[in-house]
């Protein structure tokens, strides 16, 4: 009988360090995806707001609106070299899984294809509604980049990738004030 008890416990202890090992992997894989999902997801947002200045290309823009564009210009492109370098120290930083479902990804390239369509000299939308979609679009983006950068330092332990989501929040924190205080005096302007 105290054969049987000793197989008994050595076969449960054996079972329950394997059960515990697969559920500390686990959540340490779970972990790994989300960041890098949330890495690949702030590279596309920078990547997207980096593009904002060349809009002024095709249409006539204020000059505050101008300005606030060239800003978040320097500050994507910025943002885009550090995280690129951090990538090449950090080696599980992939820029293109997004962790997105194929219909995001879709929805966003239709989007994507609006702006634009709405864009274009002659037949894209008018100055007012131009700059309006402009600073909202722009404002999106730094929105996000605001609340993945606050997910992200939660589950961050890297202190190179913690201090660059701390600056990266800080900075669209303020962009993104200056783009709402823009949003709202073309909105009272109609």
């Amino acid at each position: 009988m105290k054969i049987i008890i000793k197989i008994f416990l050595v076969i449960f202890i054996f079972h329950s360090s394997s059960c515990s090992a697969t559920s500390v992997k686990s959540r340490t894989s779970e972990k790994l995806t989300y960041q890098i999902n949330g890495y690949a997801q702030i590279y596309g947002l920078l990547n997207a707001l980096s593009w904002a200045d060349k809009a002024l290309i095709l249409k006539f823009e204020s000059d505050k609106v101008e300005k606030l564009m060239i800003k978040l210009d320097q500050f994507s492109n910025n943002y885009l070299k550090t995280i690129q370098k951090l990538a090449k120290t950090n080696k599980w930083i992939k820029f293109n899984k997004t962790g997105l479902p194929q219909i995001q990804q879709d929805i966003l390239a239709e989007k994507q294809k609006e702006r634009i369509r709405n864009f274009l000299p002659l037949i894209g939308k008018s100055q007012y509604q131009f700059e309006k979609e402009l600073l909202t679009s722009t404002k999106d983006g730094l929105d996000n980049i605001i609340y993945l950068t606050k997910v992200l330092k939660k589950v961050e332990t890297n202190t190179k990738l913690k201090s660059y989501l701390n600056q990266l929040n800080k900075e669209a924190n303020l962009l993104h004030t200056k783009n709402i205080i823009l949003l709202k005096k073309h909105n009272c302007k109609k």
